[in-house]
C-alpha cells in the first residue's frame, strides 16, 4: 500500500469514526475548532484510528495536523477513563 493509499484510507475511516459520534457533525473533526467537545471526539478518532494501526504521522496528515497533536490526542484519551470508555463505543459503532 502505498503512502497515498495508507492516507486515503485513514482519512477515510476517520470519517466514519466521525458519523458514530452521534453529538458532532463530521466535518467539525477535521476543522480547526477548539471547542472541548470537538477535541474530545478529535483526540477519541486519533486514539481509535492508531490503535487499528495507522501511524501517527499518517493519521496527522489526514487531519491536516503534527503528529505530536495526534500524540497528544492518544495520550489525554489513554489518561482519561470516560474518554476511553467512549474510545470503546465508537471503535465498536463503527
Amino acid at each position: 500500500m502505498t503512502h497515498m493509499d495508507r492516507r486515503k484510507a485513514c482519512a477515510l475511516q476517520a470519517k466514519h469514526l466521525a458519523k458514530a459520534i452521534k453529538s458532532i457533525d463530521d466535518l467539525d473533526v477535521f476543522e480547526p475548532t477548539q471547542s472541548r467537545a470537538v477535541a474530545e471526539a478529535r483526540h477519541v478518532v486519533f486514539y481509535v484510528l492508531h490503535t487499528r494501526g495507522h501511524c501517527l504521522t499518517t493519521i496527522g496528515r489526514a487531519f491536516d495536523r503534527d503528529h505530536t497533536t495526534v500524540l497528544y490526542g492518544v495520550i489525554k484519551v489513554k489518561r482519561s477513563k470516560s474518554l476511553l470508555r467512549l474510545a470503546a463505543e465508537y471503535a465498536a459503532a463503527a
